[in-house]
């Protein structure tokens, strides 16, 4: 079992609670978000403590400026029906491919109390995304049976993974809200949509993060022809390094 341990310090300060423009940042000043600019290797990135509408829609605004990740928004657990979603969802009008809408929340034990306490599930889908482009490849979808189960957790907050509710399901996908479900037994995330609205091969999530991967991959590669000449030899050499 864990045991609490209390620590005192002196002459320091605890300093003031982040609010939502402390996440956000500002991009002269590189804090918040923009404290990441300098790094290039992610797939995906998300706040886990704080899904304020101005904190989601500042993520998706960085992730689409970058367009070399996604922003994982999560929709607050404390909304329970199809019709609190969606409009929730509209009211953001968010409308990018370089964001990823999940909801439903988990329920696990508390590590310092074994209370049962609802979570957001924005964690695990992080989890999720990593290994799946770990083990598999980014283009492979993190949802579903196959690399979509969550371990460790008891099950889910709001719950649309039963067949009396499978039209409600089938509502919110149509809206990009991608959710964790129970089914079969297992908790599972359900939903490989982007978060643009245009209904393309971008509509679904593993197809835009494909792109994002050749992205990264090859964009060091096809920068070593720059400033060389733009005749057919440089082209065909490009084509056959690629």
């Amino acid at each position: 079992p864990l045991k609490e341990v209390n620590y005192s310090y002196q002459l320091g300060s605890d300093g003031t609670s982040p609010v939502d423009v402390d996440y956000v940042g500002d991009s002269s000043a590189k804090n918040g978000f923009h404290s990441f600019n300098d790094y290039d290797d992610a797939l995906e990135m998300a706040s886990l403590d704080n899904n304020n509408d101005a904190v989601l829609l500042g993520g998706v605004a960085y992730a689409t400026a970058r367009a070399d990740l996604q922003y994982i928004v999560n929709l607050p657990i404390s909304l329970r029906t199809v019709d609190a979603l969606v409009a929730k969802r509209n009211s953001l009008g968010i409308n990018s491919k370089y964001a990823y809408i999940v909801s439903g929340g988990i329920t696990i034990f508390d590590p310092i109390t074994s209370a049962r306490v609802n979570k957001t599930e924005v964690a695990d889908v992080i989890a999720l995304a990593s290994k799946a482009a770990q083990d598999f490849g980014a283009w492979y979808s993190f949802a579903g049976p196959n690399r979509g189960i969550l371990s460790g957790v008891l099950g889910v907050v709001n719950n649309y993974g039963s067949p009396a509710v499978y039209g409600d399901l089938n509502t919110l996908a149509n809206r990009q809200i991608n959710m964790v479900i129970t089914r079969n037994n297992n908790t599972v995330l359900w939903g490989n949509h982007s978060g643009q609205l245009l209904n393309n091969q971008e509509s679904f999530n593993n197809v835009v993060r494909l792109v994002l991967s050749m992205k990264k991959s090859l964009n060091p590669t096809l920068e070593t022809f720059i400033a060389e000449p733009n005749d057919i030899a440089t082209r065909k050499r490009m084509f056959y390094t690629v």
